[in-house]
């Protein structure tokens, strides 16, 4: 419960809130996937005013002063999360760039499609190269939830978290652009906690889960929320694996974009959605790839399978050691991997849902949705990269800020987004220029959500890779 009643009957707010709620910047704005609205959106009589308000204040001082200022304070340290394995990472500010594909409706019986070509006409894919923004807030304290029966009392833990993506797709250039301050092309913005819910006795039962369990609960502006659960991973701590996860860098498994008939995703409609596989194909956004391909920037085989995305960001990095674990809202459709436990899934207001014969908090007609959001699977990478950083000479105990060298494999620049150092020297300072190995972390994820419409689900797919977006901070042997 978030609050009791006292003797008198008033409500007791519970101990573990200290502060408010802090302000979100709501200047995030909407752009529409596949080219516009087909009809303008309602006006409202009364619109807010959305205009930046000024900032106050006087300037804040450079991260390199502020850096020095704390250490020489000794308040200096790593930035983590208070919350334990696997969220130890989730703190702070990150970001970072990535990939989205979705299908999307398009409407039956119009005269005039802008989209006209080969293949169903009831869908466009569109995809979009993103850049994104996730900001882990302070930890939530203790969540007191009372047992029933044999099951006894259990504390929650939890870290709230602000989403947004933002398009940065050139479809002339192929290339990522740089988004507006002013008019960002804002894609996504997601409210939303992790939580970590220790063994208990009811529910978790016997390996995987006597670890307990993390938690993912978010809410979408389109009218989905979702709660999707899954063990937390087996903690080995070693000298080379010192936060518990695995030797080396991640393994991404084959992720297939295409359709398939609802309840059973292992049969895909391979040879129905040429905007999957074709180089230029009118029912999707962009049409032309070309541009993509020549930029380097996107291949065929990263369009049916974003996880080359992901995995073409970490060639040539020194990956170290990596966390995975992986959240999803259980069975429904046979469209996910088994359920490991009760509870979770997927929520859309009536206009998702669809035409309602009965009145349920499900899809009556599994045909009728207009895009009922059905399942969620998310993986994620917790890695630490080692960086190969240059430092110039510095004297014993400056603090300065650098970036690491970013090249892939094959001496190109890489992809992966490129962070930011806070490097204290040794007290005998740094005499000539010096390449340092500097461990940093790097996040990455992969969240697939099945779409039901038209008797098929539609995999919409997100990736991004993720720094933090300070410096890191790291003192040089």
């Amino acid at each position: 419960m978030a609050a009791e009643r006292g003797p008198d009957g008033n409500l007791v707010l519970p101990l573990n809130i200290t502060r408010p709620a802090p302000v979100i910047d709501f200047t995030f704005k909407w752009a529409t996937a596949g080219g516009g609205l087909r009809s303008p959106p309602a006006k409202s009589e009364a619109a807010p005013d959305l205009t930046p308000q000024p900032e106050l204040g006087s300037i804040p001082p450079t991260a390199t002063e502020r850096v020095q200022f704390e250490d020489q304070m000794g308040f200096l340290k790593a930035r983590e999360s208070a919350l334990g394995f696997p969220l130890t990472k989730f703190a702070g500010p990150w970001t970072g760039n990535g990939f989205n594909t979705i299908f999307v409706p398009l409407p039956f019986g119009e005269k005039v499609q802008e989209f006209k070509g080969v293949g169903f006409n009831d869908n466009l894919l569109v995809i979009d190269l993103t850049t994104e923004q996730w900001t882990f807030g302070p930890t939530l304290g203790d969540i007191p939830n009372r047992g029933f029966g044999l099951q006894g009392d259990i504390h929650l833990h939890g870290v709230p978290y602000l989403q947004t993506v933002q398009r940065v797709t050139d479809k002339l250039t192929g290339r990522p652009r740089i988004p507006s301050i002013n008019k960002p092309e804002g894609i996504h913005f997601e409210p939303g906690m992790f939580l970590l819910v220790p063994p208990a006795a009811t529910f978790h039962q016997g390996e995987p889960l006597g670890r307990g369990s993390v938690v993912r609960m978010a809410s979408i502006p389109h009218g989905t929320t979702i709660n999707a659960q899954g063990p937390i991973p087996k903690k080995i701590v070693t000298p080379e694996t010192p936060t518990g996860g695995f030797k080396g860098g991640p393994r991404f498994s084959p992720l297939d974009i295409t359709p398939f008939k609802i309840g059973n995703p292992f049969k895909k409609e391979v040879d129905s959605f040429p905007s999957v596989t074709a180089l230029s194909n009118p029912f999707r956004d962009p049409q032309n790839l070309q541009p993509f391909l020549t930029a380097e920037t996107l291949t065929m085989e990263m369009v049916k399978n974003p996880h080359k995305f992901l995995e073409r960001a970490v060639d040539g990095q020194k990956i170290v050691e990596t966390v995975v674990f992986e959240v999803h809202t259980g069975q429904e459709g046979k469209s996910t991997p088994p359920a490991l436990m009760n509870g979770g899934g997927t929520t859309n207001i009536a206009f998702l849902a669809g035409a309602q014969s009965e009145v349920t908090t499900r899809a009556p007609n599994p045909g009728k949705p207009n895009a009922h959001a059905e399942s969620m699977v998310n993986t994620w990478w917790v890695e630490t990269v080692m960086y190969d950083v240059e430092v110039d000479p510095m004297a014993g105990n400056e603090i300065q800020t650098w970036k690491p060298k970013m090249l892939d494999s094959k001496g190109k620049p890489s992809t992966a987004p490129t962070p930011e150092f806070l490097l204290k020297a040794p007290p005998a300072g740094v005499p000539k220029k010096t390449t340092f190995k500097v461990p940093g972390t790097q996040i990455q994820y992969s969240q697939v959500v099945n779409l039901n419409f038209g008797g098929l689900s539609w995999p919409h797919v997100s990736v991004a890779t993720l720094v933090p977006k300070e410096p890191q901070f790291f003192p040089l042997p």
